[in-house]
This record gives structure tokens, sequence and C-alpha cells, in this order.
């Protein structure tokens, strides 16, 4: 059993684009499904036309962070805030949604005849507006709301004074208190969501979202019930963004698609970080199943951090 041209890597528009089924085999769902057929005396699976496309879990890549974050005297202060970002627009949202690029045309009508036929004129096309939701699932200290108020009211606007507060901390010479303009790129990100196939190799879709900024930072409430259980606390936010989605896009996402680390990746190739000074302790007072008492074990070199090393 053979499959016969079931892949084509060349896109509508003659050029080479991310792999995708070949249908002009038409599957096997016509008059007579075609399962299999004879080609040369040789059987080929023609049943593969009819795979179906599953979606999967978009991969958020941050392309540039808030400039609010690069002109604070304090470097330090700065590179934490724009990881907290990174981490906060990434891998703390427990759900990422409202991504859309569907392509739609309106027409216009007149009539044809007296039967009350129409002929529909093309006057417009328009792609879905892309919405971006994320849901997180607050910590102790509330430091998700804590980092996104202090965005909106640093960055964009504060509720008392209707201004943005940058200008009270410690900034870099001839930037905002040399009278300059408080632009977009001082408050908001761009960020690149990948949709990647199934063994994450190839890009199935991509959306670059530019002007991403919060436009809450998360509910504040709070009440006193003695007879009732405390409550988690879940946001759900809403950021602003002009989102592009075609296929050079796409071509880019594959550039860094093909950068990152997440193909060929093995969970049981990868070494459990231990503490190996808490270990050792911790066996020194303990025994073993044959009840002997332990020293310690040799574990691999650890790195400065008191951790062993994983290795991809």
């Amino acid at each position: 059993m053979r499959i016969s041209g079931y892949k084509d890597n060349t896109g509508f528009d003659g050029k080479n684009t991310s792999p995708r089924l070949n249908i002009q085999e038409a599957g096997y769902d016509g008059f007579l499904p075609n399962i299999t057929k004879l080609v040369n005396n040789e059987s080929v699976d023609m049943w593969i036309q009819n795979s179906a496309y599953i979606s999967r879990n978009l991969i958020p890549v941050i392309v540039r962070t808030p400039k609010m974050f690069d002109v604070l005297v304090d470097n330090k202060l700065g590179d934490r805030l724009r990881n907290v970002y990174i981490a906060m627009m990434t891998h703390l949202p427990i759900t990422i949604d409202g991504f859309k690029a569907t392509v739609t045309l309106e027409t216009a009508e007149h009539r044809v005849g007296a039967a009350g036929e129409m002929h529909e004129e093309f006057v417009k096309s328009t792609r879905e507006r892309t919405t971006i939701t994320k849901t997180y699932n607050e910590k102790l200290g509330k430091p998700i709301n804590r980092f996104w108020d202090f965005i909106i009211r640093y960055g964009i606007m504060d509720p008392d004074t209707q201004s943005a507060l940058i200008t009270t901390l410690n900034i870099k010479p001839n930037t905002l208190e040399k009278g300059g303009l408080l632009t977009a790129d001082y408050y908001t990100g761009t960020i690149l969501y990948i949709e990647p196939d199934m063994i994450n190799k190839n890009v199935v879709e991509a959306y670059l979202c530019q002007n991403v900024a919060p436009k809450t930072a998360g509910e504040i409430s709070s009440k006193r019930d003695l007879g009732a259980s405390g409550e988690l606390r879940e946001y759900s936010i809403e950021f602003t963004s002009i989102t592009t989605s075609n296929e050079s896009v796409r071509a880019g996402a594959q550039a860094i698609l093909d950068k990152m680390t997440i193909f060929n990746r093995n969970p049981d190739s990868e070494v459990v970080g231990i503490n190996e000074k808490e270990l050792k302790d911790s066996l020194a007072t303990q025994f073993s199943f044959n009840e002997e008492a332990m020293d310690g074990i040799n574990l691999p070199k650890t790195s400065n951090d008191g951790f062993v090393n994983g290795t991809n």
C-alpha cells in the first residue's frame, strides 16, 4: 500500500507554502467512495485525502514590549517589568481567545426581469475583526491585577488625574520629560500568535497583533459573608489590537517557528530538577526501604542555583 500525491506544498498563488492535503484528489466521498485504487497495478491509499483539520493551541511570541520599560532610569526595574509582561502575555493566561480572520464580501443587488430574481454586485471585502480576550486565575498577593493596574495608570491614564503617571517616575533624559509625545508604543506591545500543525513544525494560521493593550486590570471587589466559602478570583481581560493575518504573516511566522525548540522535544529525555542539598539533608535523617541509614547519594552536577540541570 502506498500514498501518492497526497501532499501539496504549492499555494494557490504558485508560491511555496506550508504543506497541505492535495484537494485535487477530492477525498473519497464521491458517488462510489474510492478508499483505495489501483495505479499502475499498485494499490494507493485514497482515504488519506479525507483527513480532517483539527485546530491546535496558539503559541504567543512577543515581538515588541511597551517602550515605557525602556525609558526608566532603573534598568533592573525595566528588565523586571519586561519579563513580567512577557509572562503575562504568554504563559500565565489559562485561555487566549477571540482570534478571527474570516473574509466576507458585501453585495448590492438590482432587479433582473419581472420574476423577482436579483443580480448581486460585490461592493466591499472585509476581514472579521480580532478581539483578544485573555483569562487569568489570580495568584497570591494579586500580582496580576497589580501589574495591569500599573500599566494602565502609569502608561495610559490614571483615573484620578486622567493622565499617565509615567512622568512621576525616574525616566531617562530626552524622552517624555523634554516634552515628547506619549505615543501608543509606550504602553502597547506587538505579539505574533502562531497556530502550528500537530507536530509543531508547520504554521497553519498566524495573527500579527499590534497596538495591544489591556482595557481593564481585572475586576476588584470584596465582601463579608461569614457563612460563605472563599472564592477563586478569575479575570477576563479584553485587549485592543490591530491584527493582520495573511500569507505574508504566515511566512514570517514560519521563519520564527523554524527557530523554536518545541519541535523534537521529548519529555522522556528531560531530567527532573532536584534540589541536591535538600535531598541529601532529607536522606541523611531518614531510612531507605531496607531500613539502613543513608548519608546521601551522588547526583549530577548542579547549576549555581542549586538545582540539577535538565537536558534536552
